[in-house]
Order: structure tokens, then sequence, then C-alpha cells
């Protein structure tokens, strides 16, 4: 039963529900994005790099942190350029600047 603003509550159901949206998500960034597939194969040799250079605990958390940033604003990058492409095929200077 949907509470007062439509929101189903949580189950375990909806919990794999979203994380397979989650994981067809990076299917298609993985399938569509070459510059996320370079990024990735660039996060698999800076992460292990960045676990063996960390003289700290804290220091290799930022290290592996700042990789794993790199990939969550490309997903967003290109989360925004597919909204502006299926707002229309023309080119405009606008576009270029919300990318």
């Amino acid at each position: 039963m949907a509470d007062m603003y439509g929101h189903r509550p949580r189950s375990i159901a909806r919990v794999f529900e979203a994380l397979r949206w989650s994981l067809q998500g990076l299917r298609s960034a993985w399938l569509h994005e070459s510059s996320f597939r370079l990024e990735v194969v660039m996060a698999a040799v800076a992460l292990p790099t960045a676990i063996f250079f960390g003289n700290s605990g804290v220091e290799r958390v930022l290290l592996m942190g700042s990789v794993l940033f790199v990939l969550a604003f490309e997903l967003l990058n290109s989360a925004i350029e597919a909204v502006i492409e299926r707002y229309g095929p023309e080119i405009h200077e606008l576009a270029g600047r919300a990318v």
C-alpha cells in the first residue's frame, strides 16, 4: 500500500529491482560510451596502484575515492548528454555548455 506521497514501502524485491536497473545503466554506459570504457580500464590499473602507494588507510581511501569519483562523474556526464540528445538532434551552443 502506498503512503500519502504515492511511494510504495521498501521491500527486498524493490531493492533487487533497483539493482537490476543500475546494472542496466552500467551496461549501457559500457556499450555506448567509449570514454567510460577507457576510464574503467584506467581505474583497473589505478585502484591497485592506490592501494600499493597509499601509506595509510586514509591515503588509500582518498586515492581510491578520487578514481571512483571520476567514474561517477563520467556517468553523470553521459546522462546529461543523453538528455540533451533526446531533446533534439540539432547542434546548439547551449548544449555544449550543459555537457
